[in-house]
C-alpha cells in the first residue's frame, strides 16, 4: 500500500517538472517579445501622461494585467506557486 503511494506521489511530482519545464520554454519564447512591448508600453503611457497630465486608463490595466501574469508565470516556475499559469 505504501510503495503504491510513494509511486503515485513520484509519478505526479515527475509530472510538475514536465509541466514547469514546458511552461519555461514557453516563457523564454515570449518574455523578449512581452519585455519589449512592456517598454514600448512604459514610453507611450509617459509621452501619453505628460501631454494629458493623467494616465491612460485603457494601457494601465493592460500594463497590470500583463504584469500579473507574468508574475504568476515566475511564481511558478519558483516553485513559490503550485497554481499553473496559462491555462495548464
Amino acid at each position: 500500500m505504501k510503495n503504491k503511494k510513494n509511486k503515485k506521489n513520484e509519478e505526479k511530482f515527475i509530472q510538475d517538472l514536465w509541466t514547469r519545464l514546458a511552461v519555461l520554454i514557453i516563457a523564454m519564447i515570449l518574455f523578449y517579445p512581452i519585455g519589449i512591448l512592456l517598454l514600448i508600453m512604459s514610453l507611450i503611457s509617459l509621452i501619453y501622461t505628460a501631454v494629458k497630465q493623467k494616465p491612460n486608463p485603457a494601457l494601465v490595466k493592460a500594463s497590470d494585467r500583463l504584469s500579473y501574469e507574468i508574475n504568476r508565470i515566475l511564481r511558478y516556475l519558483l516553485f513559490v506557486s503550485k497554481e499553473r499559469p496559462l491555462g495548464l
